[in-house]
């Protein structure tokens, strides 16, 4: 790395004194090396690399608690989606002080770029997302939800070419969830009246629906959200569960031409909606942890381990985007690369679980001759059943 500091031009000098400088954080033996590269770095001639070895030089001798807060721990949301909710904040003030517990988790993509004017600003998802979180703490029927912890990527639960488009959105709570429902009619001869969804679950699963806030109509071209709201289990810390659902409205034809409904015409109708699943990540958020294995001694106590074998896989590197997907934890290590040809991985996770609890998972695999990928997956906590919770989730 000093070899690029010497023979490089100033950008790439600058980023090596930023990593000197985490080497020098994260390994104590390597810390005084690391202070004489940095102090030789004080006689650049670029006032960038200079800013910068004198920044964390200070931190190293004077303040490592700070450097680990100002130089190894990553933002827990991804910038664009804080920069966005900061804006709105801004725009829309209120009394609370901002939270960045409301800044969604998921990389949002931008849906409308902004005018060539520059006077408009661009229309992201994460404003209908917080509208909707809005709108939900309005609602009498869900009062007393809470903060909420989570919000899942938008899940379509039909083709986007059928008559009725419905997307869904999962809102987590400490003690509950809501389903938003986003429905469209697409078809101009016909107007939906008394739109709802009828969700069912298995009562073993501990999921009890409890409330529903339906639409009085979606005329040709509109979306409009149903809400469905539902009880989480008590009597343990992460659930999983599939629902079945149901749309069900009242459909009216009506006269392209002069827009006039047929009052005579109204026939009930239902349609069947693709399953949805309650998992892990939606009880989890992306924690980053600078020092795993430091992290993972101290959670020893807590510890879960299983194994199991992922037949929908072929390789490492398709097992271990499945497994992330499916916990929606955080890679540590730049564990998630998986060399070229590799038929042993091990991957390392961490994460932060409904309630605030610290999560970590170690999951050792290796790819099978004949197809799959077998693996032994150990998740600590400080609580145990989580642990074991989410360790058995994987094959349940």
């Amino acid at each position: 790395i000093y070899n690029r500091i010497i023979l490089e031009n100033e950008t790439v000098r600058a980023s090596a004194v930023s990593a000197l400088a985490k080497f020098g954080l994260h390994h104590e033996s390597l810390r005084p090396k690391v202070i004489v590269l940095l102090n030789r770095c004080l006689q650049d001639n670029d006032d960038e690399v200079r800013d910068r070895a004198t920044f964390y030089l200070q931190m190293l001798e004077n303040n490592l608690n700070l450097a680990k807060d100002l130089v190894s721990e990553d933002l827990p949301v991804p910038l664009l989606n804080l920069e966005l909710s900061l804006r709105n904040y801004l725009d829309n003030p209120i009394e609370a002080p901002f939270d960045i517990q409301t800044v969604p988790a998921i990389e949002i993509k931008e849906t409308q770029r902004p005018s060539a004017k520059g006077s408009d600003i661009a229309t992201f998802n994460v404003k209908s997302s917080e509208a909707s979180v809005e709108k939900i703490n309005t609602l009498p029927e869900f009062s007393g939800l809470g903060p909420l912890f989570n919000t899942s990527k938008v899940l379509e639960l039909t083709e986007s070419e059928t008559e009725y488009v419905v997307k869904c959105v999962k809102h987590v709570f400490a003690k509950h969830i809501v389903f938003q429902f986003n429905v469209t009619n697409t078809l101009n001869d016909q107007v939906l009246e008394n739109v709802s969804v009828d969700m069912s679950v298995d009562e073993s699963s501990g999921f009890k629906l409890d409330a529903v806030i339906p639409v009085d109509c979606i005329a040709y071209s509109e979306t409009k959200s149903i809400f469905v709201k539902c009880n989480l289990p008590t009597s343990q810390p992460i659930a999983t569960a599939t629902f079945t659902s149901i749309l069900k409205f009242d459909v009216k034809d009506i006269d392209t031409e002069s827009g006039v409904i047929d009052e005579d015409s109204t026939v009930q109708d239902e349609y069947q909606l693709e399953d949805l699943e309650v998992t892990v990540a939606d009880f989890m958020k992306k924690n980053f942890v600078p020092d795993f294995a430091t992290a993972w001694a101290e959670l020893e106590e807590g510890s879960a381990v299983e194994t199991f074998s992922l037949s929908s896989v072929t390789n490492c590197a398709d097992a271990v985007k499945e497994i992330i997907e499916y916990l929606g934890m955080q890679p540590c290590d730049r564990s998630e690369v998986v060399p070229p040809k590799r038929t042993k991985h091990i991957l390392y996770l961490s994460g932060n679980a409904v309630g605030g609890i610290s999560v970590l998972a170690r999951v050792r695999m290796r790819s099978n001759p004949n197809g799959g990928v077998s693996m032994e997956l150990t998740v600590r906590s400080s609580n145990l059943d989580l642990s074991s919770r989410i360790a058995s989730s994987m094959y349940s």
